[in-house]
């Protein structure tokens, strides 16, 4: 005999399996909506802090040039003339910019980390050698060369934050003749390899140094000729 009571309906089996199939697909697709937020969450919060690290290294670099042209000005103020400055970090004496009893800066080397790879360089005029020149800041005869400073070896992320940050927004120019920063102009002569002309005019900026990649370099003008 066969129990009524017992007996399940077609229709009825028919919506329990409809509705079972659905709660499946929801819990798969929980399942696999998280393990690609896992997948992607290290990749997003890895890209923050290497952003993070691009602005503080950029900053860095800009503050450290602005103290270090606020020194210049104050020894110039003293009656210290710019090519008469020491720049050496271990310059003791009332001239020299890292120094209590001068400029009374405090050096700091660049941020290091794989975002730059050079170190500060001071670029001062040498008798019987001559220098470097900025285009369009006090005169680009013979004899102009002007005293600035330099860092080179910046990742592109980095020079593109500097300018942002310079007001210049994130394009970065090129020169189209590649700055030698190991041989100067030579007394009495413009080489056009000591000339950084990409922004003439421009007394600080983050630039390509020719069309090699990545070969970006910061200036910032301490004292024009």
């Amino acid at each position: 005999m066969i129990d009524k009571n017992n007996v399940t309906s077609g229709p009825h089996k028919i919506e329990t399996s409809a509705l079972s199939a659905v709660f499946l697909a929801l819990a798969l697709f929980v399942v696999f909506a998280g393990a690609a937020y896992l997948a992607f969450y290290p990749r997003n919060a890895n890209l923050g802090v290497e952003a993070e690290r691009v602005k503080l290294a950029a900053s860095a670099i800009v503050q450290f040039s602005e103290v270090v042209q606020s020194a210049v000005q104050r020894l110039k103020d003293q009656g210290i003339r710019p090519e008469d400055m020491d720049f050496s970090i271990e310059g003791m004496e009332k001239n020299a910019v890292f120094s209590s009893k001068g400029g009374g800066v405090t050096y700091r080397a660049a941020q290091q980390g794989g975002l730059i790879t050079g170190k500060w360089e001071f670029k001062v005029p040498v008798a019987g050698q001559g220098g470097w020149y900025i285009s369009g800041i006090g005169s680009d005869l013979a004899g102009g060369e002007d005293i600035f400073m330099t860092l080179q070896g910046i990742a592109e992320d980095v020079c593109s934050e500097i300018n942002r940050r310079l007001g210049r927004g994130g394009d970065i120019l090129a020169q189209r003749i590649p700055v030698d920063f190991a041989e100067p102009s030579g007394a009495g002569a413009v080489s056009a390899a000591a000339v950084i002309s990409a922004l003439p005019g421009v007394t600080a900026a983050c630039v390509k140094n020719g069309n090699a990649a990545e070969n970006y370099f910061f200036y910032r003008v301490l004292a024009a000729h």
